[in-house]
């Protein structure tokens, strides 16, 4: 979560902050931090108006099979699989509300998550019995690809309060500056063969 000193979830902060201490600091007009208990738990108003956290995401499913009758006893099995992802993820916070923000000129992170990834399966089987022999045989191969890619920016110390465009930004940390990516790619054959006579030896 985030929020300032002693940053939580708004549900944990508002459990863990005593119901004795004032809603905001008289001297500083800013939402109080609790610090009876020996730890800085913020006001969990001070994330739930202070903090803006704007996330969306995209997600797409599909999965689709045929399967197809042969002649001489013999089936073809195609499955195949995709996942489209994407994620947004904007986090302000609000240097007029939270002391935390204010004592740096407000805060922003932005982020950027993308995921495509497929799995394709084809499979042939032959299963056949003749006089007392049997016969199974499966044979397959599996294609997966997979990539994702993420990425990270941020800063603190914005001169105009509303406006929090990485650009403006007075102090940009390379720790928020993160790039990211990874690929690969999966190949794989396989086969089984099966025999028994008289459905007693193999």
């Amino acid at each position: 979560g985030h929020g300032g000193a002693g940053s939580g979830s708004v549900t944990g902060e508002a459990i863990a902050y005593s119901p004795y201490e004032p809603e905001k600091d008289p001297t500083t007009d800013f939402y109080a931090v609790d610090n009876s208990n020996g730890q800085a738990i913020a006001n969990p108003l001070a994330q739930l108006y202070g903090t803006s956290d704007i996330t969306t995401y995209n997600i797409i499913n599909v999965e689709g099979h045929i399967i197809l009758k042969l002649p001489w006893d013999i089936s073809y099995t195609s499955r195949i699989s995709a996942n489209i992802s994407d994620n947004f993820e904007n986090i302000i916070q609000d240097p007029t509300i939270t002391s935390g923000a204010a004592a740096v000129g407000g805060t922003a992170d932005y982020q950027t998550f993308q995921n495509f990834t497929w799995l394709w399966d084809n499979i042939l089987e032959y299963n056949h019995s003749f006089n007392k022999h049997h016969i199974d045989v499966i044979a397959g191969i599996t294609a997966q690809k997979y990539t994702t890619q993420f990425s990270e920016n941020g800063g603190s110390g914005f001169p105009i309060a509303g406006i929090y465009s990485i650009s403006s930004a007075g102090n940009r940390p390379t720790t928020q500056d993160n790039g990211g990516y990874d690929n690969w790619s999966k190949y794989s054959q396989y086969g089984r063969l099966m025999y028994n006579y008289d459905s007693r030896y193999l």
